[in-house]
C-alpha cells in the first residue's frame, strides 16, 4: 500500500462505483533484523514474548490514519471485514420474441375461405362479412445482465510497523493501539499461543456480484392489426367500410378485397426478479495476531 496517511480504495462504508482498486501484492513491509543484531523492539507491553519471525505490530482500526506522528514506523493503511455494500448490473436483455399472425375469412363468422398474414397484405376474397382474429405466438426471455461495478463497505485499518529497532512499540500501545504481531515470512499462517484476535488486513478488496435472474414483465403484450374492405380486387376501388381492429367479423356491403394492415410487433420487456449479490474477497491478505 506504501506510506502515505491515505485510506486506499476503499471507506469504512459504501462508495458508489468502487471497484475494489487495482491489483495490489500485498503490503511492502520493512523488514527488521533486530533478533538478529541481538537488539529486538521493545514489546514487553505484550506481556509474552515475541516468537521467532513475527514482528511486533501496533495495530487499530476506525482511527485517523497514520501513527501519532511516532517515528521509526512504517504507516500501513488498508482494510479489514470487506463486503459489497451494493452491486451495479447492466440491464436485462429480451431474448427471443413474438410472432403475430391474422387470420382472415368470409361468411358469418368470418372462418370461410380463411388466409393467414404475418405481415400486412391483401386478402381477396368477395362476399359480405369480412374480417378474423389475431394470435400472438413464439418464445420471448430476459438474458441477465452483466456486473458493471460495485461499492464495498469495509473497516478501515492502521498497521505500524517498525522499521528501527529504537522504535517506541509500546509507547503506541499507551495510546490506544492494540498490540500484534505479525509473520511476513507465514502471511496466512495461524496465530501463536498467547494471541487470541485475528485480524486479516489488506490494501484493497475486490468484490464479485452475481446479477439476479430477469423476467418479461408484459406478458400479456397483445398484437394488433386493422381491416379494411374495398370495392376492387388486390385491395383497389373505393373504401366500402370503415376500417376495424382485428380480433372482428363485420357484415358489411359486396366487396372484392380486404386490406390487411399489421400494427407493430410487440415488444417483450423485462426486469429483474430479485435484487443483485455479491461478496467482497480481500487483496493479498496479511494475518496479523494481536493480543
Amino acid at each position: 500500500m506504501g506510506s502515505d496517511s491515505s485510506l486506499p480504495d476503499v471507506t469504512n462504508g459504501s462508495e458508489g462505483g468502487n471497484d475494489g482498486g487495482p491489483d495490489v501484492s500485498g503490503f511492502d513491509v520493512v523488514q527488521l533484523t533486530c533478533d538478529e543484531a541481538g537488539t529486538p523492539v521493545d514489546a514487553s507491553c505484550l506481556g509474552v514474548a515475541v516468537p521467532a519471525g513475527w514482528t511486533p505490530v501496533a495495530y487499530r482500526e476506525n482511527a485517523i490514519p497514520g501513527c501519532n506522528n511516532a517515528p521509526n514506523f512504517q504507516v500501513l493503511n488498508g482494510i479489514n471485514d470487506a463486503s459489497v455494500g451494493q452491486c451495479f448490473c447492466s440491464d436485462c436483455k429480451p431474448v427471443g420474441g413474438w410472432t403475430c399472425t391474422a387470420t382472415l375469412g368470409n361468411t358469418t363468422g368470418c372462418n370461410s375461405q380463411q388466409q393467414t398474414f404475418t405481415t400486412s397484405g391483401c386478402y381477396t376474397q368477395g362476399a359480405f362479412h369480412y374480417g378474423g382474429t389475431l394470435a400472438r405466438s413464439g418464445d420471448a426471455g430476459c438474458a441477465p445482465g452483466t456486473q458493471l461495478d460495485a461499492s464495498i463497505s469495509a473497516t478501515p485499518v492502521t498497521a505500524c510497523v517498525p522499521t528501527s529497532c529504537s522504535a517506541d512499540f509500546c509507547g503506541l500501545v499507551a495510546q490506544g493501539f492494540q498490540g500484534c504481531i505479525e509473520n511476513l515470512a507465514m502471511p496466512d499462517a495461524g496465530c501463536p499461543t498467547g494471541f487470541t484476535n485475528v485480524r486479516q488486513v489488506a490494501p484493497s478488496a475486490t468484490p464479485s456480484c452475481t446479477c439476479p435472474a430477469c423476467g418479461v414483465n408484459n406478458t400479456s403484450a397483445a398484437c394488433t392489426g386493422n381491416v379494411t374492405a374495398m370495392t376492387g380486387q388486390n385491395c383497389t376501388g373505393n373504401v366500402v367500410d370503415q376500417t376495424h381492429a382485428l380480433n372482428s367479423c363485420t357484415n358489411s356491403a359486396g366487396y372484392a378485397s380486404v386490406y390487411y394492415e399489421a400494427g407493430a410487433l410487440p415488444t417483450p420487456t423485462c426486469a429483474p426478479v430479485a435484487p443483485a449479490t455479491g461478496t467482497a474477497s480481500l487483496d493479498a491478505p496479511l494475518t496479523i495476531c494481536c493480543k
